[in-house]
């Protein structure tokens, strides 16, 4: 799991990463029996992407995840945003030690996560925090696609599909599938896609790029080379105020016994 920490800086995914649409937020609501819950966990939260979201849904929410870094992030962000500490806080802990009660959690989430996992011991966590009837809100997001300039699309399908292609880590595979071969050991599992729109300039793009696992895993071979060369002589064609409009499909899952 040190990977995950190695992989995600905060700053940078702060920056680049896209939060989350209210579309993802009302199927999560309507899966809900009623609204507002008590209690929401968020694993593996990153700097809260999600967790703000939430707490429009629940009294109270916890954030966790393994970066001390990504965890401080979020703390900072509860004061920028002058939220009630006593409705949302973030801990460091991993997904196979959630630091709650035994059945005290309504709803747990896991955004663009789970795929790090060791699916079975958080299967089995899940099982232990959730109260009777309690639910589970999993989802990811695919490959971005670059919808307002198809020179730089290519460019940029080509640096993760090809350039990058043998640096994906093997947890990318449940992304690329869209969770389909991601199935949770609880009675009711139902599943929905939502879109993801957001927008970045010349050096947004990059930074989101720089997020990816499969970057640091191609510095590490190949610390004299930089995957993006090929990209940046696209990029240097754009005007300086080029804006790239990004779409991705979220993949969701919702469950519970």
């Amino acid at each position: 799991m040190n990977e995950i920490i190695e992989y995600f800086d905060h700053t940078q995914y702060k920056q680049a990463r896209p939060s989350y649409p209210p579309k993802v937020f009302e199927i999560i609501a309507k899966h809900l029996k009623c609204l507002p819950v008590k209690n929401i966990v968020d694993v593996g939260c990153g700097s809260g992407q999600a967790s703000f979201g939430l707490l429009n849904y629940g009294e109270h929410v916890l954030g966790i995840d393994l970066s001390p870094v990504q965890i401080q992030g979020a703390r900072e962000e509860i004061l920028r945003r002058k939220i009630d500490p006593n409705r949302i806080d973030f801990q460091i802990s991993g997904s196979n030690a959630i630091p709650v009660e035994d059945h005290s959690v309504d709803l747990l989430t896991v955004a663009q996560a789970i795929h790090w996992f060791d699916l079975e011991e958080f299967y089995k966590e899940a099982k232990r925090v959730l109260v009777p009837g309690g639910s589970a809100a999993i989802w990811c997001y695919d490959m971005a696609r670059v919808m307002n300039n198809d020179t730089v699309e290519r460019a940029f399908s080509n640096l993760h599909s090809g350039i990058l292609k043998n640096y994906w880590t093997k947890h990318r595979e449940l992304v690329d599938n869209g969770y389909k071969d991601l199935n949770p050991p609880f009675k009711h599992v139902e599943r929905f896609q939502a879109i993801l729109e957001h927008s970045t300039d010349i050096e947004g793009l990059l930074v989101y790029i720089g997020t990816w696992s499969s970057v640091h895993e191609y510095k590490k071979a190949h610390p004299d080379q930089d995957c993006c060369a090929d990209l940046k002589k696209v990029l240097d064609a754009c005007a300086p105020d080029t804006v790239f409009q990004l779409q991705s499909t979220i993949h969701m899952l919702l469950v519970r016994d």
